[in-house]
């Protein structure tokens, strides 16, 4: 299956801040970032911002009126309630318009599987928050050619089934580019591999909801490569980690792709 090359769909930058910034200096990201993307929410790139947890309220009312939107790094699958230390669906519902979900941090870190990937994926859309739903191989996986395997399996264990729509995000972050080796990926690979994930996506769903997905690229994002990977047909934006807390790289990439835009 094949799709056309397509400028449709809205492209998208998303920030993840992990577990930065301290408080002293939270104002100061929020109103330095809002000044530095500007140029390009105006000109019709979505822009997302991921806080930890804590600074979210205070975020949300930073961003008030600037066009950026919140996103959350994660979120529990429980219910309010009698539950420590877990942030349920329900209470971000509202406050946050996007939430990571699957991001190869939390696989490693905090041993989450396809299981519960996808149940944090059908808790965000019953709560009306849009998944950006973070898939990636390993570098052991990309050196022993298992790496569309891995990715399909990925794809088909989370997503079918569900009640999706074009509200959900891909994000393609592979492992590999930030553990276990140095050199970025090539844009073309980069683009390939989104193209064949859009087409898994179709056997999943429907090449038309397939076709109205974005999917975003993170990964090894530098100078020299991030105007090749933003001009790319199959990548509608780029999932930033490195550079998301600092205002001028994270301009940086989300010019790239409003120019990709553009063109």
């Amino acid at each position: 299956m094949g799709f056309s090359v397509t400028r449709n769909r809205t492209p998208l930058v998303v920030g993840n801040w992990k577990a930065n910034p301290p408080r002293a200096d939270l104002d100061r990201l929020t109103s330095g970032l809002i000044e530095a993307v500007a140029a390009a929410a105006q000109a019709g790139v979505d822009v997302v911002v991921c806080p930890p947890f804590p600074w979210l309220a205070t975020v949300a009312t930073g961003l008030d009126g600037s066009g950026m939107q919140l996103g959350a790094q994660t979120l529990a699958v429980v219910d309010s309630g009698g539950v420590t230390g877990e942030v349920p669906a329900s209470l971000l519902r509202g406050l946050c318009d996007y939430a990571l979900l699957g991001h190869y941090e939390r696989r490693i870190q905090c041993e989450e599987d396809n299981g519960d990937i996808r149940k944090k994926i059908a808790a965000a859309i019953d709560n009306d928050i849009r998944p950006i739903f973070c898939v990636g191989e390993s570098a052991e996986a990309l050196e022993h050619g298992a790496n569309g395997g891995v990715l399909a399996e990925q794809m088909e264990s989370v997503l079918d089934g569900l009640n999706l729509d074009s509200r959900l995000v891909i994000a393609y972050a592979p492992i590999w580019t930030t553990i276990g080796m140095i050199i970025p990926p090539n844009a073309s690979y980069v683009n390939e591999v989104c193209a064949i994930l859009r087409e898994t996506l179709a056997d999943i769903t429907s090449p038309d909801l397939a076709q109205q997905t974005r999917i975003i690229y993170g990964g090894r994002l530098t100078d020299s490569n991030v105007n090749d990977l933003a001009a790319q047909p199959d990548i509608d934006g780029l999932l930033v980690g490195a550079g998301a807390t600092s205002p001028e790289r994270f301009a940086m990439m989300a010019g790239a792709v409003a120019r990709a835009q553009a063109s």
